[in-house]
């Protein structure tokens, strides 16, 4: 019971030194981060790997089994979803950069550019809302003026051109 708990210990350490780090992907991650995560996984593990064979199996089972609780109290709570993925953070509205909020989804506006621009986006005037998502990504809405041409809005176009003959 001593090597559960232990695990248990280890697992919250983990997520409130990790919280505190922020949130991406890693694929969004910086070559520092990726170290610094790494390190913390290892410094995090390290009780565990000193011990016996059947301590360690005991320890990789409470990991995933408190894991598949975390998830099932993501799925069950509200509360502790946003605790433990973190909120949308508004960065950018109506063409404008909301610094504060960038500064709080430790982004610098570099990193915006390069993430807007990996999805097309060029020109931030043409954004009425750019958001930080918790797992890393930007989303984005486009103003009404530079949103594309659905297929819907093509064809009720050309029936309205089309009766008009």
């Amino acid at each position: 019971m001593h090597i559960v708990l232990e695990s248990m210990i280890l697992i919250a350490t983990g997520i409130i030194v990790l919280k505190f780090a922020g949130s991406k992907s890693l694929s969004q991650m910086t070559r520092a981060e990726i170290i610094v995560i790494v390190s913390i996984g290892r410094i995090i593990v390290e009780p565990v790997l000193s011990k016996k064979l059947g301590t360690t199996i005991l320890t990789a089972c409470t990991f995933s089994i408190v894991l598949l609780i975390i998830h099932y109290l993501e799925v069950k709570s509200r509360k502790v979803e946003r605790f433990l993925d973190g909120n949308t953070i508004v960065i950018i509205k109506d063409g404008k950069i909301l610094k504060d909020n960038l500064n709080r989804a430790k982004m610098t506006e570099q990193q915006l550019f390069m993430h807007l621009r990996e999805q097309g986006i060029h020109d931030i005037q043409t954004l009425q809302q750019a958001t930080a998502e918790p797992n890393g990504r930007i989303g984005y809405q486009l103003t009404a003026q530079a949103q594309p041409v659905t297929r819907e809005v093509l064809e009720k176009v050309l029936r309205q051109y089309i009766f008009k003959e």
